[in-house]
Order: structure tokens, then sequence, then C-alpha cells
């Protein structure tokens, strides 16, 4: 759907992590199955996957200590690599 509106850039938040005790296995799920539905025309490796508990506002501003399981992403550009954890931080980048 981003490819045809002429997007290049996505951010995908999983949400509801703290319904679910914050399972690694459950993001991790989540991921696959999204990155393989997203996965025509749309580089999913540089899409940034986070997760978040939008009542509680984990990783939305500040790292959350919920998830100690997640490292964040890393983005590579021309000028290096830059890493984050939240979502402010990708939109800071993207």
């Amino acid at each position: 759907l981003a490819s045809l509106i002429g997007s290049s850039k996505l951010i995908v938040l999983v949400n509801k992590l703290d319904a679910h005790g914050w399972s690694e296995d459950i993001f991790n799920q989540t991921v696959e199955s999204t990155a393989a539905d997203l996965g025509l025309g749309v580089e999913t490796q540089s899409i940034p996957f986070i997760p978040i508990s939008g009542l509680h506002g984990d990783n939305l501003i500040d790292p959350s200590s919920n998830c100690p399981w997640y490292t964040g992403w890393v983005k590579q550009g021309a000028g290096g690599s830059e890493t984050g954890k939240t979502l402010i931080d990708v939109i800071d980048i993207v």
C-alpha cells in the first residue's frame, strides 16, 4: 500500500504488548507476519519495528524498561548508521 501512494518510508509500531506481558515471542511473530505482508516492493530490513504500549507510553518518547530484550533498530545510510529505541528517535531520523 505504501508503495502505491509513493511512500518509501514506513514505521511499524507493535502496540498492546503490555497486554501480552511484553512477550518477545509475540513481538517477533508480529514482526515476521507484518514483514511478510509488506514484502511487495518494500525493503523490510529498512523498516523500524518498535514494541510499544500506547496506553502507558512505553517506547514512544523514552525507552521502556518493560522490554529489556528490545535492543532497538539501526538505519544504515551514506553517512554511517543511526540507532534508536523509540518512536521519537525514528521520527527524528526518518
